[in-house]
Order: C-alpha cells, then structure tokens, then sequence
C-alpha cells in the first residue's frame, strides 16, 4: 500500500493558499492584469480550477457538463467570457475537499496504473502549487497585503 498522505497535504497546502490569496479580491480585480504578458487572477484561478477537473477525472470522476476550457493556456483569454472570482472560489473549495476524499478512499497499489495515476497527480499537485504562488503574487499586484504571512 502506497502512503497516500504527502500528496494529500500538497492538495490542502494548496487549497488552503488559494482561499487566502483571492480572500478580499473582487471580480473587477480579478480581471486587472498588473503588468503586460502578466495573466490575471481570474485566469489563474479557472486554470487551477479546470486541471482540478483532470485530477478528478484521473481519479474516475466525470467531468462537469460546464466547460472551463477558456482558461486552457493556449486559449486567448475573454474578460467577458470569465467566471465570476466568487464561483471560481466556491468550485476551487469544493474541488479540493472532493480530491483529498477521493485520494483517500481508494487503496493505492505501488505498481501498475496506480503509479502513473499518482505520478500524474503528483504533477498536478506541483502545477497547482506553482500557480498558487502566482496568486500570491498578483495580490500584492493588486495593492493587497500578502496572504501568508
């Protein structure tokens, strides 16, 4: 049995940064981008959103009829195409807690399809986090004190 707890704790690490950098951001803010070439907060919250949804699917969830492929990295992104900030939020919180459920309840193998499932995971995991920080960081864009302190 594969000890399942390190990915769990980057998944919560991450969620829990997510919150606290968009907590006190609107949606007008949301769309401002700080810097040209920089993406907005908006952008960066619906990316991680959308690969949420991979993560699930990975883990036998189906995805949602909704499609949040505008926040693909090679899509050019449409303000008024957005999501607002507080239902990507709300679907980021749900997303999460669903993922570490999920991740939890199956008993993991340390062979086969179970590897790659975890190796793939383990990626999303580190993409996750890598744009987690970019939120950080465009809150401090925005004017915001830092979230974590």
């Amino acid at each position: 049995m594969t000890n399942i707890e390190p990915i769990v704790r980057i998944f919560t690490a991450c969620s829990y940064s997510f919150h606290v950098n968009l907590k006190g951001i609107s949606h007008e803010e949301s769309l401002k981008v700080p810097l040209p070439g920089m993406n907005c907060a908006n952008w960066v919250a619906g990316h991680i959103v959308k690969y949420k949804y991979d993560v699930l699917e990975a883990l036998g969830v189906d995805k949602p009829a909704e499609d949040f492929s505008r926040y693909d990295r090679q899509k050019t992104f449409v303000p008024e195409d957005a999501a607002s900030i507080e239902e990507l939020v709300t679907l980021s919180r749900e997303l999460s807690d669903t993922i570490v459920d999920k991740l939890k309840q199956r008993e993991w193998s340390e062979t086969g399809e179970d590897v790659e499932v975890l190796t793939r995971i383990s990626f999303w995991g580190f993409h996750e986090s890598y744009h987690v920080g970019q939120l950080g960081m465009l809150r401090k864009a925005l004017g915001k004190d830092g979230a974590i302190q």
